[in-house]
C-alpha cells in the first residue's frame, strides 16, 4: 500500500520540532522558554504517535498508539497556558495550589486511558479512509471531561489575551496574536472532529495543525525575541558599550564579546568564539587571574597594548547553583583618576590656603589687638588721674574711639573666622537670666543717654542654668539690643525671653528684640543679613558701623542651632528674633536677674612677673597692676623670666606668647620642666597674656602648660579672674618663716 502524505508530514514536523525545543530550552533566561520547549516536545512526540497511527494496520497496534498518545496529550493545553502566563503577566502560573488544580484531570485522563471498560473509550475500530486506515472510537465519560478541560484552558488563555492585549506593549501584542492562533486553530479543529462536524471525521487532524503552528510560534516569537526583549536590549548595549565586555564559560572559553573587547584584540566577536581565555589575554595576566575568582568589582588591572589606568570587574553568571559562566568587564578610568588627582591638588591647596588664612587671622589678631590695647590701657589709667574737664573730655573720646575701633576689629576678626570655619563654641554651664541681665544692664547707659527706655522681661520658667558658649551669646545680645538703641530716637526698647523643651535636655531658647526705630523698608530686608551691608549708604553716614554686627549674629545662632529672623515696617520699628538651643543642667527657674558687679581692685598686694617683648605693653600691665595694689616686675624675654625665676619668688607670671626667640610656649615648656627637675624651688601660676584671640589659642596655651588665658587690650575684671587663681604660700616679711594668705577676691 502507498505510505499516505500525512505520514511524511508528521515525521517531518516531529523531527523539526525536537531540535528548535533544545534550543529553546537552553535560553532558560526566557521566562517563557521552559514551558513552551516542554509543549513543544509534547507536541512532537504526538507527531510521531499519529504518523505510527497511520503506518499501522492491526487494531491492537492502533489502541496501543492511541493509549501512549493520550498518555502525554493532556498536558499539553496547561504548558501552553503556563508559557503564555509567564510571557504576559512576567511570573508563574502553575505553582501553590494552581498546580494540581490545573494538572489533576490530565494526570487522572492519562491513568485512565489504560483501564479497560467504558469510563475513557470503548467500541474501537478501525475505518477505511482512502490512503490509510483511522482508529475511530466511542467516547466515555472521562473523555469528555477532557475535552472540556481542554476547551476551558483554551477559553481561559483567549480571556487571558484579550484582557492583557489593552495595557501591552507592541511585541507583546504581537506575540499575544501568535498565541491566539496556536490555541485557536488546533482548539477549532479539535471541537469540530469531536462533535463531528469536522471534514474528516474519521482522522483527527489536530497533531498536524499542531505540529506546524507550534514550531512557527516557537521560532518567531525566538527569532524576534519576542519571548523576553531582555536579551535583545542587552545585545544592543552590549555592543555599544565603550567598556571591553567578555563572556567566559566555566572552562574559560570565550562565547560572547563587544566590538570594544574584539577590536582591542584585533579581531571580530565572531571570531572570539570558543577560543580559550588564556590564548585570547595572553598578554594581560591581571584579567586572568581575575577569572579564578568569583565576584569582582572595580579592581585595577593593566592591560596589555593599552595605556592610561584600567579597572576589571568580573560578574559570574549562576546556573545550577554553580558559577555557568563569567562576565568580564574593562573599564578605562584614567579620566576618572586625572579628575580625582585634581580634586586631591585642589582640597590640599584649599587646605593649604584654609591654613594660611587662619596664620593670617592669628597675626592680625596679634599685630592688631596689640596697639590698641596700648591706646585703651593708658587711656583708662590717664582717666583714672586728676585731669580738668577738658582733659577728662579729651581722654574720654580716646578711650570711647579706641573701644569703638576695638569693635570693628572684633567684628571683621569673627566674622573672617566664621567664613573660614574656624569659629568654635564652648560649652560650659552658665546661669541663662544673669548672662541676659548683664547684656542688658550694659547697654542701659546707652539707652539713657538717648533718653529712651530699655526693658527686659524674662519668662518665669526659663532654666536657671543651662551649658552653651555665654560669651557668643552675649555677643548676640549685644548686637541686637545695641543696634536698637541705635536706630531708635523716641520710644524705647523691650527684650522677651522664652524656652520651649526641645527634647534630648536640650531648649529652645527664643530672645526678641523690639524696638519703636527707624524700621527698615521691605527691598532692605533681604541686604539685612549679608556682609558689610547696610540698608542704604546713608546709614553708614549717619549712624556708623561696619554693616557685619548682623550677619556675625546670624552665623552665630546658626552655630547654636537656631536662626535669626526680622519683621519690619519702615517707620515703625523692627522685631528681631533670634533662636539658639542650649542644653539644660539645671532647674527651670529665673530666679533674680542680679546686676553687673565691678570687682574690688582692692586686695593682698602680689608680687607678679611679666613678660613681654613689647615696651608698651610692659609699662601698660606694670601701671594697671600697680593700680591694683600689686607689684610687676618686668622681663622682655623667655631667658631673662627663667633667670629670674631661679632666684625670685613671684605669685604670678604673666607671659606672652608672641615673642622673638624664644616665645611664650617654649618658655613655660621650659619652666615646667626647670620645675620638675628642681632648678626652679616651685611651681609658679603662668597666665597667658596675649593678643592671640582665635579659636583654638586658648587650649594652645592651656596645653603648653599655662594656668590660665588673658587676652589683650587688657581688663581688670579679666586680670582680677585671673589672680583669683593665685593660691600659693608667699614669703612673710619678717625673714624665714612662711604665712598662707589668699589672693584677691571679686
Amino acid at each position: 500500500m502507498e505510505t499516505p502524505w500525512q505520514f511524511f508530514v508528521l515525521i517531518a514536523a516531529a523531527c523539526l520540532t525536537v531540535p528548535l525545543a533544545v534550543m529553546i530550552w537552553r535560553n532558560w533566561d526566557m521566562p517563557s522558554a521552559r514551558p513552551l520547549a516542554a509543549a513543544l516536545v509534547l507536541c512532537s512526540g504526538w507527531c510521531l504517535v499519529a504518523a505510527l497511527e497511520i503506518w499501522s494496520t492491526t487494531l491492537s497496534e492502533k489502541i496501543l498508539l492511541f493509549r501512549i498518545r493520550l498518555s502525554f496529550l493532556p498536558f499539553i493545553p496547561p504548558l501552553m497556558l503556563e508559557a503564555y502566563y509567564r510571557y504576559a503577566k512576567g511570573r508563574k502560573l502553575l505553582v501553590g495550589w494552581k498546580l494540581p488544580l490545573l494538572l489533576l484531570i490530565p494526570v487522572v485522563s492519562a491513568i485512565l486511558v489504560w483501564f479497560p471498560g467504558r469510563l475513557f473509550a470503548y467500541d474501537f475500530r478501525v475505518v477505511d479512509v482512502g490512503s490509510f486506515t483511522a482508529l475511530v472510537f466511542s467516547r466515555g465519560p472521562a473523555n469528555i471531561i477532557y475535552y472540556t478541560y481542554c476547551t476551558a484552558v483554551g477559553i481561559y488563555a483567549i480571556t487571558l489575551m484579550v484582557v492583557t492585549w489593552r495595557h501591552s506593549p507592541p511585541w507583546v501584542r504581537r506575540g499575544n496574536l501568535l498565541f491566539a492562533i496556536i490555541y485557536l486553530l488546533p482548539g477549532l479543529n479539535d471541537f469540530l472532529f469531536v462533535t463531528g462536524w469536522s471534514p474528516s471525521p474519521a482522522f483527527n487532524y489536530t497533531p498536524l495543525i499542531m505540529a506546524i503552528s507550534t514550531p512557527l510560534l516557537a521560532w518567531i516569537l525566538f527569532g524576534e525575541r519576542l519571548l523576553n526583549l531582555g536579551p535583545a536590549a542587552r545585545s544592543v548595549l552590549m555592543e555599544h558599550l565603550r567598556e571591553r565586555l567578555l563572556v567566559v564559560d566555566s572552562t574559560h572559553h570565550v562565547i560572547d564579546a563587544n566590538a570594544a573587547a574584539a577590536q582591542w584584540l584585533g579581531t571580530t566577536p565572531d571570531k572570539l568564539f570558543g577560543r580559550p581565555a588564556a590564548e585570547v589575554l595572553f598578554d594581560s595576566p591581571d584579567v586572568l587571574a581575575l577569572l579564578q575568582g568569583g565576584l569582582v568589582e572595580n579592581q585595577e588591572v593593566a592591560l596589555g597594548g593599552c595605556t592610561g589606568a584600567w579597572e576589571g570587574s568580573v560578574y559570574p553568571i549562576p546556573a545550577g547553583g554553580r558559577p555557568h559562566a563569567r562576565i568580564v568587564l574593562l573599564r578605562d578610568v584614567s579620566d576618572r583618576k586625572r579628575i580625582e588627582a585634581e580634586l586631591l591638588r585642589s582640597k590640599e591647596a584649599a587646605e593649604s590656603s584654609n591654613q594660611a588664612k587662619g596664620a593670617f587671622l592669628a597675626m592680625m589678631s596679634h599685630e592688631i589687638r596689640t596697639p590698641m590695647g596700648g591706646v585703651i590701657g593708658f587711656a583708662q589709667l590717664l582717666e583714672q588721674t586728676p585731669l580738668n574737664p577738658e582733659q577728662r573730655e579729651y581722654v574720654q573720646m580716646i578711650l570711647s574711639s579706641g573701644q569703638s575701633q576695638l569693635r570693628i576689629i572684633n567684628d571683621i576678626l569673627d566674622y573672617s573666622k566664621v567664613e573660614a570655619g574656624r569659629m568654635e563654641l564652648e560649652e560650659r554651664p552658665f546661669p541663662l537670666s544673669a548672662t541676659i541681665a548683664q547684656s542688658c544692664l550694659l547697654l542701659l547707659p546707652e539707652a539713657r543717654k538717648k533718653a529712651i527706655t530699655l526693658q527686659w522681661n524674662l519668662a518665669p520658667d526659663l532654666p536657671a542654668m543651662v551649658e552653651g558658649d555665654s560669651l557668643r551669646l552675649g555677643q548676640i545680645l549685644n548686637n541686637l539690643i545695641g543696634n536698637a538703641i541705635k536706630f531708635t530716637a523716641a520710644g524705647g526698647v523691650t527684650v522677651s525671653v522664652r524656652s520651649e523643651p526641645k527634647g534630648g535636655g536640650l531648649c529652645r531658647i527664643r530672645i526678641g528684640v523690639v524696638d519703636t526705630g527707624i524700621g527698615i523698608a521691605p527691598e532692605a530686608l533681604p541686604r539685612l543679613f549679608q556682609s558689610f551691608s547696610q540698608v542704604e549708604s546713608s546709614t553708614a553716614r549717619r549712624y556708623g558701623g561696619t554693616g557685619l554686627g548682623l550677619a556675625i549674629a546670624q552665623r552665630l545662632c546658626r552655630l547654636m542651632g537656631g536662626d535669626l529672623t526680622v519683621e519690619s515696617r519702615e517707620g515703625h520699628g523692627s522685631t528681631f528674633t533670634a533662636e539658639v538651643h542650649l542644653r539644660i543642667t539645671g532647674p527651670a527657674s529665673v530666679g533674680t536677674h542680679p546686676a553687673r558687679n565691678v570687682p574690688n581692685p582692692v586686695g593682698p598686694s602680689l608680687e607678679i612677673l611679666v613678660v613681654d617683648d613689647n615696651p608698651i605693653n610692659r609699662r601698660l600691665a606694670q601701671a594697671v597692676f600697680r593700680k591694683m595694689g600689686h607689684q610687676a616686675t618686668l622681663c622682655g624675654d623667655g631667658p631673662s623670666a627663667l633667670e629670674l625665676l631661679k632666684t625670685h619668688r613671684f605669685d604670678a607670671v604673666f607671659m606672652d606668647v608672641e615673642m622673638p626667640g624664644m616665645d611664650g610656649l617654649e618658655t613655660v615648656g621650659e619652666i615646667r620642666r626647670r620645675e620638675h627637675s628642681g632648678e626652679i624651688p616651685r611651681r609658679n601660676l603662668i597666665v597667658a597674656l596675649t593678643a592671640h584671640a582665635i579659636a583654638g589659642d586658648r587650649e594652645r596655651c592651656l596645653a603648653a602648660g599655662m594656668d590660665d588665658y588673658v587676652t589683650k587690650p587688657l581688663h581688670f575684671t579679666d586680670l582680677q579672674a585671673a589672680l583669683k587663681k593665685c593660691r600659693q604660700p608667699k614669703e612673710s616679711p619678717g625673714g624665714g618663716g612662711h604665712t598662707q594668705t589668699a589672693g584677691p577676691e571679686q
